[in-house]
């Protein structure tokens, strides 16, 4: 099973094997389990929906007539749950089999439950699943691309997937302790940003670029450590944008002028395009080091091998002035013994 680190936590289900990349914490190995054994939610009410998309930032509806016990029915609602349970989104699907509760999860859309239909709520939209609704192929891959918001927080649950499944990562750095106000001026700022983005260079512009970007906020508070050892930005600097390269191990805090990266709408998209573009000056996440402890250790996170890299390389650095240190005193304790770091070259 490759396990090549402890604690390891793999899921074997279905002739598939899925390894848990985050922290190696109780509560988030638990919380691991939990999502793996997670049943939808039965919605009875427009009330319990709202609830639901107040709790989540993505909501899937599956909406059929619970009368019907066709064979077709009963195919889709296996097939549903199943891709939903295998990519951890049990816990954001839920069955509605009231018309007029299907009515107002899709803004209208759906006039009738003859068949079952599947949706999305995420970022003020309502989307339409169009596939087959027992296709393995098509459900997983549409759960895949819609899990998350178009500016999810970073957690502890999501960092690897959030940082490792694209080129590109555009993180707004914000201090959650200055107010709800604060967060949300930020956090609206760069989901107008990721928007702008996707409506330029999205699926449907016909203006794609070569490399995929996402974009996330992060609350400084929690991250305070990871984001000081990892990104050099301090909690002076909050708030801050930072894009990271994750596949090169190496990201961006400065705009094509050499200056913070301007924490606007345009500013963001601006520099998010240069990054693309290869625009930017990059700083280094310490390749060698973070590519040798996630080879050698699958079992230790993304997101903590950047961080351990870092501390190695603050390591590494402090070792070789102790060594030269000890070079320079023990040449002037030799006194007139000669060259104590001469050169021997050889024939």
């Amino acid at each position: 099973y490759n396990v090549q680190g402890y604690p390891s936590l793999k899921l074997l289900w279905e002739g598939e094997t899925v390894e848990f990349k985050s922290s190696r914490d109780l509560d988030t190995m638990t919380g691991f389990v939990d999502n793996i054994l997670a049943q939808p939610n039965t919605i009875l009410s427009t009330a319990d929906l709202r609830m639901e998309q107040k709790k989540n930032d993505v909501v899937y509806v599956l909406a059929y007539d619970g009368a019907d016990k066709s064979a077709r029915t009963k195919a889709a609602l296996t097939h549903v749950k199943l891709n939903a349970q295998k990519l951890f989104q049990s816990k954001k699907l839920n069955l509605v089999t009231n018309l007029d509760v299907a009515r107002e999860a899709s803004g209208s859309a759906i006039t009738d439950l003859s068949s079952p239909k599947l949706l999305v709520l995420k970022d003020g939209k309502i989307d339409l699943y169009k596939g087959s609704l027992t296709s393995d192929d098509q459900l997983h891959e549409w759960f895949y691309a819609e899990r998350f918001p178009l500016l999810p927080e970073l957690d502890r649950e999501n960092s690897d997937d959030l940082f490792y499944d694209t080129d590109f990562l555009v993180l707004a750095v914000i201090d959650t302790t200055r107010g709800e106000e604060h967060v949300n001026s930020y956090r609206d700022v760069a989901r107008e940003a990721a928007i702008e983005y996707a409506r330029t260079y999205g699926g449907s512009a016909g203006r794609q670029l070569k490399s995929s970007m996402r974009f996330a906020w992060v609350d400084g508070n929690k991250w305070e450590s990871y984001v000081d050892r990892v990104f050099r930005l301090k909690r002076s600097n909050w708030p801050a944008i930072v894009i990271a390269q994750p596949g090169e191990d190496r990201f961006f805090t400065t705009d094509t002028k050499g200056l913070p990266i301007e924490a606007t709408k345009m500013g963001i998209f601006l520099a998010a395009r240069a990054a693309v573009e290869g625009r930017l000056r990059a700083q280094s996440t310490n390749s060698i080091i973070v590519q040798a402890i996630q080879v050698g250790s699958g079992a230790i996170s993304a997101t903590f091998a950047m961080m351990f890299g870092s501390a190695v390389r603050t390591l590494a650095t402090l070792s070789i002035a102790a060594f030269v240190a000890y070079a320079l005193y023990r040449r002037s304790t030799r006194g007139g013994q000669g060259d104590g770091l001469t050169l021997v070259k050889g024939d």
